[in-house]
C-alpha cells in the first residue's frame, strides 16, 4: 500500500509553488521540505512524494520518489479535520531523508502529466461516493417523513416538505447522468479534465445540498445523537476542498469548454 503526498502548506491549488526538494549528493538522494493535508498518511508503510529538484532553481524540475516511511528523518503529524474521519489526515515533515536513484517513481521531470491524470480519477471516484452518500441521506428521510407523525399526520404530506424532496431528487438524478456519461467517457477513452472537474463541483455541492435538505427534514434526529447524515454532512463540506477546491474546478471546467470553440 502507498499514498501520494503532493500538498504543502504554501502549496494548494497552486502545486508549482512546491517547496520541497531532492538533490543528489555523494550518489545518493536527499529529500527535503514538508507535505500537508496528506490524506491515508498516518500509518502508509511507502508514500510517493512530489519534489522539484534543488539543482535547478530557475527552471522548476518536478519528479516523484517512493519513499519508505520507515527511514529517518520523516516525521508524521496527524491533524484533526471536520470530516472524513475514518481515515488519517496527516502533515509529514522530511528532513535529509536519504534515497536511491532507483527510489524515482516513474522519469525525472515527469512528475506533473502523471499526477494531472491522477487528480481527474480521484474527481470522478469523489464524484461518485458524493452521489452515494446523498442517495443514502436521501432514502432516510424519505423513510423519516412517511413515518414522522407531526399536527396528526406524516410530515411527508406537507407540501414544503415534498418540495424539499422535489429538490432533491432533481439533483440526484442529474448527478446520475452525469456521472453515468462521464464513465461511458471513460471507457471509450473520451474523458476530459473538463468532464472530471464538471463531476466533481456539481456533484460535490448538489449532494451537499441533498444532505443538509435531508438533515432538514430529520430535525434534531439529524443533528443530536448519533444519526449518520451528522457524518454525511461533514463528509461532503470536507468534499469540496479536497480533491481540488470548487474554484479550480471552475477554471479547469471553464477552459476546457471554451477550448472546444477555439
Amino acid at each position: 500500500m502507498w499514498n501520494s503526498a503532493i500538498t504543502e502548506p504554501g502549496a494548494g491549488s497552486d502545486v508549482g509553488s512546491l517547496k520541497t526538494t531532492y538533490t543528489r549528493r555523494n550518489g545518493k538522494i536527499y529529500l527535503n521540505g514538508s507535505k500537508c493535508f496528506i490524506t491515508s498518511s498516518a500509518y502508509t508503510p511507502y508514500i510517493v512524494v512530489m519534489a522539484r529538484d534543488g539543482a535547478s532553481p530557475d527552471k522548476p524540475v518536478y519528479t516523484e520518489w517512493f519513499v519508505d516511511m520507515s527511514k529517518p528523518g520523516i516525521k508524521v503529524t496527524k491533524l484533526e479535520k471536520l470530516g472524513l474521519r475514518m481515515d488519517s489526515c496527516c502533515e509529514i515533515t522530511f528532513d535529509d531523508v536519504e534515497l536511491d536513484e532507483k527510489d524515482m517513481f516513474g522519469r525525472e521531470g515527469n512528475g506533473f502529466n502523471r499526477v494531472k491524470e491522477e487528480f481527474d480519477h480521484e474527481r470522478f471516484l469523489v464524484a461518485l461516493t458524493n452521489y452515494g452518500t446523498a442517495m443514502c441521506a436521501f432514502e432516510d428521510a424519505a423513510r423519516y417523513a412517511n413515518q414522522r407523525v407531526q399536527f396528526g399526520e406524516a410530515i411527508g404530506r406537507f407540501q414544503l416538505i415534498q418540495e424539499k424532496f422535489a429538490h432533491m431528487a432533481i439533483k440526484l438524478n442529474s448527478m446520475k447522468n452525469m456521472l453515468y456519461e462521464a464513465a461511458w467517457k471513460a471507457d471509450n477513452g473520451t474523458i476530459t479534465s473538463g468532464d472530471a472537474a464538471m463531476c466533481k463541483y456539481f456533484c460535490a455541492n448538489a449532494a451537499f445540498e441533498v444532505v443538509d435538505s435531508a438533515m432538514q427534514v430529520l430535525g434534531g434526529v439529524g443533528i443530536a445523537g448519533n444519526h449518520r447524515i451528522s457524518r454525511f454532512w461533514r463528509d461532503l463540506r470536507v468534499d469540496r476542498v479536497s480533491g481540488g477546491s470548487d474554484e479550480m474546478q471552475i477554471l479547469t471546467l471553464g477552459r476546457a469548454v471554451l477550448k472546444q470553440y477555439r
